[in-house]
């Protein structure tokens, strides 16, 4: 739950008195800084019925940077919290926040608030996950099956999302809880709930092309390519030692030729491009901060030298090569979802 809550005491009082009896954690943004409007620090010590006092440990880190005497009275506003109050780090270097029971009092500007969060260590329970199922059906088509389901399994949360896009009208039903077993039943019941009101979910739809396009890519090689005077090596999507050969190209193209896996790279940029543009989704990204770029440079890393190390990537290996029924290429699609599990039970204990 998140709630903007005005700059007036009772209103902040009351909410945190709530919302903490509710909750297993409360987080506050907002309102410890060094003005008049600043009450949040005033407004937790009276929830929890405690004075407030100044912090030795925060009036160090204010005093350390010179100011003139009015300036720094008012600085020091920030050095209050509630009296038995813990400190919640900064990692700019900056006034802390703190933490009282189960409240966490944080900054309000967005990239201090950040840095506070990623100090705080909260005690871990059950990972929620989520299965997700995305279909051209209007909701009220679905909603009797969809309650039905819902009624048999309690533990899990099944939400429908209607959506608009340029292929019409559809809805996207997702599936929450803390129990796998129990979620892939209910996607395999929702999954069947689809069918039966006649579409197909759209990820079946989508393997499907995927599917589709690798037979595509044996055809075009071993038979609309085939040349007895030219013989060239039978071959499918795959797309790491093909994004290599791509660069090369373009660096040495001179008397180079295009191949197969070279001519797939390129209609895979040019094809998302043109759908972008034509579903109106096309825009720049870019990372969130270092951190995100970081990851994303260690992520792209990782899955080089995985595409090295298996002789291809999740497509060409995972997909491609196993319908080849190759014992490297089965070998291959086992470690790469030994890692994807792998992976995720490290992602659910790091939460």
């Amino acid at each position: 739950e998140a709630r903007v809550i005005p700059d007036t005491e009772d209103a902040i009082v009351d909410a945190v008195n709530e919302v903490r009896a509710k909750y297993d954690y409360v987080f506050t943004t907002g309102g410890i800084g060094p003005t008049h409007d600043d009450i949040t620090a005033d407004c937790i010590a009276k929830a929890f019925g405690v004075p407030l006092v100044i912090n030795e440990t925060i009036a160090e880190r204010i005093r350390a940077r010179p100011s003139p005497p009015d300036i720094m009275a008012s600085r020091m506003r920030m050095a209050r919290i509630p009296e038995g109050a813990e400190l919640v780090d900064n990692a700019t270097g900056g006034p802390q926040g703190f933490s009282i029971g189960n409240v966490y009092v944080m900054a309000g500007i967005p990239s201090v608030m950040r840095a506070m969060i990623s100090t705080v260590q909260l005690e871990g329970g059950a990972v929620v996950q989520s299965r997700s199922v995305t279909a051209y059906l209007g909701e009220s088509q679905v909603a009797t099956g969809l309650e039905a389901i819902q009624d048999r399994y309690a533990e899990i949360d099944i939400g429908s999302y209607p959506f608009m896009d340029d292929d019409g009208y559809g809805t996207t039903l997702v599936i929450r809880g803390t129990d796998p077993v129990a979620l892939g039943k209910v996607l395999d019941e929702v999954k069947q709930l689809i069918v039966d009101a006649g579409e197909t979910p759209r990820n079946i739809v989508a393997g499907l092309g995927v599917g589709l396009a690798i037979v595509a890519g044996w055809y075009a090689t071993g038979v609309l390519g085939f040349d007895d005077f030219e013989p060239a090596p039978l071959t499918s999507l795959t797309y790491v030692a093909p994004t290599g050969n791509a660069l090369v190209y373009l660096m040495t193209f001179t008397g180079a030729t295009i191949n197969f896996g070279i001519a797939s790279v390129g209609g895979v940029i040019l094809g998302a491009f043109v759908s972008a543009i034509l579903r109106g989704n096309f825009h720049l990204a870019t990372f969130a901060d270092v951190q995100d770029m970081l990851r994303n440079i260690s992520g792209g890393a990782l899955m080089g030298f995985g595409g090295v190390m298996a002789l291809g990537c999740t497509i060409g290996q995972g997909l491609t090569g196993i319908s080849t029924l190759a014992l490297g290429s089965v070998l291959a699609i086992l470690a790469i979802i030994a890692g994807g599990v792998a992976g995720l039970k490290y992602i659910e204990w790091r939460l």
